[in-house]
């Protein structure tokens, strides 16, 4: 009797070493127990994966597939191997897929399956089902996302494809995240991307998606294509008064950068709204900064730049510059520089602009350059607007 409980505990010892060395070493797992299910299809993973040629042994798969499940019958890998094989078959493919879905239907855990089932969804044309298999894939392996989501982005150029990404975008699956991420980062097709946007919703739908709104405008607006980034900016929310040339909270709103204002924040001086939508300048003795910066798309070539400004200290007057950048495909060329000319305070300031051919935007910025001595150079401007001439 002792002796029998002995050999009951060895098999037993037995079968948890092949468990634990299944999935680390099942070549090894493999010659301990030559039935072990796990063991037979990490091998067939292994074979795959390093050569993807399952026609050199195409019997011994199919035996090595039927041992595995006749250790294990529920088990969704060993199904999911002899689904591979069968497909390898003379008109193969129904019974394989029927074979994957039982797979799927015992565990919906082996990504494998998912993808097999992912890629014969878009054998057939069908995108939701295609879809469902990718959420379920990324869901259960996250790790997969650096392999599956750039397909799934390059996607998008599809509109039928943006439609049927809609209810997983709302629903805020856990992989939404990355996928947006690589959308509006390294996306290719951005038009597609800011239409899936509009399509979803985008932050009113989902608030936390606002951050990806902001990387995808500014990306639309820094690759040149400053007509869907406006689109796109009315889609997100920006409203008139965030548009206007003048400095208020709305025209600096950071959601909306860079089609509003973004201020000087450093350590040579400082930048920030003054009471009656103004901007209150301060810029430290010697130093220059770019004390704001906008993109615009004005409708007219020939303009005037208007602004008012105040000098708390007219003793230490800041050197107050316009400069206005031609953005092109190719990059921003500065084609405008203009000194504020020394004029008694709280007086309107008129300048022209013209704009070069061919500039899908402009890049206007305001920059102040401290005086020598020791004292901080201010300045108060408002009524900023730009006005056909």
């Amino acid at each position: 009797m002792a002796l029998a409980a002995f050999l009951v505990a060895g098999l037993a010892a037995r079968d948890a070493a092949v468990l634990a060395t299944a999935s680390r070493y099942p070549q090894l797992a493999a010659k301990l127990a030559p039935a072990n299910a796990t063991a037979i299809v990490h091998v067939f993973d292994d074979t795959v994966m390093s050569s993807g040629d399952l026609r050199r042994d195409f019997k011994g798969w199919i035996a090595a597939s039927r041992q595995a499940l006749r250790a294990d019958p529920l088990n969704a890998s060993a199904l999911r191997l002899l689904a591979y094989v069968t497909e390898l078959l003379p008109d193969g493919q129904p019974s394989a897929r029927r074979l994957m879905m039982l797979s799927e239907r015992a565990s919906r855990r082996d990504v494998l399956a998912q993808v097999w089932l992912i890629e014969d969804a878009v054998r057939r044309g069908d995108v939701e089902g295609a879809l469902h298999h990718y959420d379920r894939a990324l869901t259960v392996r996250p790790g997969m996302a650096g392999t599956l989501i750039p397909i799934l982005v390059s996607a998008t150029s599809t509109p039928e494809i943006r439609a049927a990404l809609v209810p997983y975008l709302r629903a805020d699956r856990a992989w939404t995240h990355p996928f947006l991420s690589v959308a509006v980062g390294k996306g290719q097709d951005l038009a597609a991307v800011a239409d899936l946007f509009r399509r979803y919703g985008g932050a009113r739908a989902v608030p936390t998606h606002s951050e990806y709104e902001t990387r995808l405008l500014a990306r639309l607006v820094n690759e040149g294509d400053l007509a869907t980034a406006r689109s796109f900016a009315g889609t997100m929310g920006m409203s008139a008064a965030a548009r206007a040339l003048g400095f208020s909270a709305a025209s600096t709103a950071p959601r909306f950068r860079p089609l509003t204002w973004t201020l000087y924040d450093g350590v040579d001086g400082a930048a920030e709204l003054a009471a009656g939508d103004g901007l209150a300048v301060t810029v430290a003795p010697e130093k220059r900064i770019v004390a704001a910066s906008r993109m615009i798309a004005p409708a007219q070539a020939h303009l005037i730049l208007r602004q008012r400004f105040t000098l708390p200290d007219p003793s230490a007057a800041p050197l107050i510059t316009w400069q206005a950048y031609c953005r092109r495909i190719d990059g921003p060329q500065r084609f405008w520089t203009r000194d504020l000319p020394a004029v008694t305070a709280n007086e309107i300031v008129q300048m022209p602009l013209d704009v070069p051919e061919g500039c899908v935007g402009i890049q206007l910025d305001l920059l102040m350059t401290g005086t020598i001595g020791t004292s901080d150079a201010k300045a108060l401007i408002d009524r900023v607007d730009l006005v056909a001439r």
